[in-house]
């Protein structure tokens, strides 16, 4: 698993899986939370780019959690999982449930702390995550998942028009 940048709820998680195990739990960003073991540096490259999509591929999750918890505001962050095949542990837009299914995420707000979530990782049979990486690779193909395409980026701010 692997956990990206500070905000309370994934700095409340990092030092939660200071206590677990080496090698269950690294960490990467630019402003490591912890000073430990678990700090694997900051990714190289832009974060759209390849460098992230290959270090996100060598794990099964990723804490994903948004800089901002708002209605709508969706980043990368997730995409960039579901693109690697790795599985969002997704804090951010409360609604985010409007644009992407939730069974393509873990939704950490269901789980009661970080234990809970642990626990639910932890013991996840491999038929339930294969069935998540199935329904990630259905959603981006889907039209739903049009809204966050680069072509759709380009129609909105072109008015429309490529030409």
């Amino acid at each position: 698993m692997v956990a990206q940048k500070n905000t309370p709820e994934r700095v409340n998680l990092t030092h939660f899986f200071e206590r677990k195990p080496l090698g269950q739990f690294d960490l990467y960003g630019l402003n490591p939370m912890v000073s430990s073991e678990l700090y694997k540096g900051s990714i190289p490259g832009h974060p759209l780019g390849y460098e992230k999509l290959n270090v996100l591929n060598q794990y099964r999750f990723c804490i994903c959690f948004e800089n901002s918890y708002i209605n709508g505001y969706i980043t990368e962050k997730i995409f960039s999982c579901f693109a690697a095949g790795c599985i969002p542990v997704y804090i951010g837009a409360p609604n985010v449930v409007n644009y992407i299914p939730k069974d393509c995420f873990i939704d950490y707000r269901d789980f009661s702390g970080p234990e809970d979530l642990y626990t639910f990782l932890t013991s996840m049979p491999e038929s339930v995550y294969l069935s998540y990486i199935s329904r990630i690779r259905s959603y981006l193909e889907s039209e739903q998942s049009y809204l966050f395409s680069a072509e759709h980026f380009l129609e909105t701010v072109k008015g429309g028009s490529f030409d």
